[in-house]
């Protein structure tokens, strides 16, 4: 990975804002090759595949700390299901709705309802303010309450607790 140029910088926080690419690539005068190459290299940086869209590039700058969490009030943070949270955590993995539903066992239909609805519960627009919103509101990330994860998926909290390996403990001189 590579650090990311201040450009990149201003485009990842215009996306974790709920800016669409074209109003990013229309409010800054930049070309359609030019905007695409740029958040190519923003997700190079990241160290996401660019093929996993930008609410995965917005969740591994909040892992980077490229982003920083606001403090919101956890008070006032929505109450999720752990059905809605784990779509949640699909979307910041970058995954499809399809991709979601079948490592969830679940109809697509079911999926695309659960992320319509966390849409507005978390007052979003875009899956890549959902993601930030979701980090502002500690409910992703390494704080995360309850840690929830998906079956399958190496990114998830418990996932890499089992596949940590325990320190070996030496018995005699």
């Amino acid at each position: 990975m590579r650090a990311f140029s201040s450009l990149e910088v201003q485009l990842v926080e215009a996306l974790a804002a709920g800016q669409t690419k074209l109003q990013i690539r229309t409010s800054r005068g930049l070309s359609a090759q030019t905007i695409t190459r740029l958040l190519a290299g923003a997700a190079d940086a990241a160290g996401v595949p660019a093929q996993r869209g930008y609410a995965a590039l917005v969740d591994s700058a909040y892992r980077g700390r490229l982003l920083t969490v606001r403090a919101a009030d956890r008070a006032n943070a929505p109450h999720l299901t752990d059905r809605r949270h784990q779509v949640l955590i699909g979307i910041a993995h970058g995954w499809s709705d399809a991709k979601i539903a079948h490592r969830l066992r679940l109809a697509i239909a079911t999926v695309k309802t659960a992320a319509r609805l966390l849409y507005g519960t978390l007052d979003a627009a875009t899956r890549a303010q959902t993601v930030a919103h979701g980090w502002d509101l500690r409910l992703l990330g390494p704080h995360c309450q309850p840690p929830l994860h998906l079956p399958g998926c190496e990114l998830c909290p418990a996932r890499l607790r089992e596949s940590t390996p325990r320190p070996r403990i030496a018995f005699g001189p």
